[in-house]
């Protein structure tokens, strides 16, 4: 995103943070359209031109062993793509935070580590301004929620940041082998899996830190349980806590998540009523609780149970009592 305002930095210097999505730029229209020429077209070529060969029923046969091999290819593909996400982590990524977002995530996770979500302000202001971090004379914290910040911070305790996205991402394909077991049968789950070992961008994104993959694991969690003849009473609970989470991890893509699976458990016609009813009940106590933090959060951060960290950073917010949140630009 373009945040050329932001890229004021210490004593005059300046960085242009990037053009995203204020304007389509030419640059990114070119990569567009490279990527729909070698990924797209390139791909039906190669498909049409395998199946003219002598190796198509081949490896027509050993694809169809592949779909048979069910949980067993499931250990197999979550241990591959937990190696080649380690690997890019160190091999490609050399360890570091590669984006503003994944420096911002840390920073939010040592914070909550020091029992905080708000830290002192450090003075100094222009000094210490930073891409995606509040920073005025009250206080100092990044801009996103604290849901995949408190993952991070159990890595950060234990010196195994690095190893948060990918362990959630690893959890992430086997919530999907379950859902499309539940849904299609074995073998396409099976091949979901596959195809999600093989995806660089499953695997690209896993080995970062980005809250994609925890708000990818809480939807397929739910999406799970709704798809099943009949919800237990503890499985509804968890359901209720990881929609809630999932909220406090990305909040649009949770909340838009929450109303499709509330409109869809409503629309199924092999649930009484009264089953309904029960589900709903059970699930949203989590789910209050998950708000009523992430409210919580807001009112210690901002002063309003209603402005998020992120209205802060980007500033003119009005709120209660008052005309505008601080945002630092120098």
């Amino acid at each position: 995103m373009a945040y050329y305002r932001r890229g004021t930095l210490y004593l005059g210097h300046r960085i242009n943070y990037g053009v995203g999505l204020r304007r389509i730029n030419a640059v990114e229209l070119v990569y567009f359209l490279w990527y729909g020429l070698f990924g797209g077209l390139t791909t039906l070529l190669l498909t049409v031109a395998f199946g003219k060969t002598s190796w198509a029923e081949e490896l027509g046969r050993r694809w169809s062993r592949l779909l048979d091999g069910g949980p067993k290819v499931l250990v197999v593909c979550v241990g591959v793509q937990l190696v080649a996400m380690l690997a890019v982590q160190q091999l490609v990524y050399a360890g570091a935070a590669l984006s503003d977002d994944e420096s911002t995530y840390r920073f939010i996770a040592q914070t909550l580590l020091r029992g905080r979500v708000i830290n002192p302000s450090p003075g100094d202001l222009p000094f210490f301004d930073s891409q995606f971090i509040v920073l005025d004379e009250r206080g100092w914290w990044g801009k996103y929620p604290i849901g995949w910040p408190l993952l991070l911070a159990v890595g950060e305790a234990v010196g195994l940041p690095g190893l948060v996205s990918p362990l959630v991402t690893c959890s992430a394909t086997v919530v999907t082998f379950m859902l499309a077991r539940r849904t299609h049968g074995e073998r396409i789950a099976t091949m979901a899996v596959f195809l999600l070992t093989v995806s660089p961008q499953w695997v690209l994104t896993g080995a970062a830190m980005f809250s994609q993959p925890a708000s990818c694991l809480c939807m397929l969690v739910v999406a799970w349980a709704l798809a099943g003849e009949r919800v237990g009473p503890k499985a509804m609970l968890a359901t209720g806590m990881a929609a809630g989470f999932g909220v406090l991890v990305r909040p649009l893509p949770g909340v838009l998540f929450l109303g499709v699976g509330l409109l869809f458990l409503l629309a199924r016609r092999d649930w009484y009523a009264r089953d309904k009813v029960r589900a709903v009940g059970l699930a949203a106590g989590p789910v209050l609780i998950w708000a009523a933090v992430f409210m919580l959060v807001n009112g210690a951060q901002t002063g309003s149970f209603f402005v998020t960290g992120y209205q802060a950073w980007h500033g003119g917010v009005p709120t209660l009592g008052r005309t505008e949140l601080p945002r630092a630009t120098w």
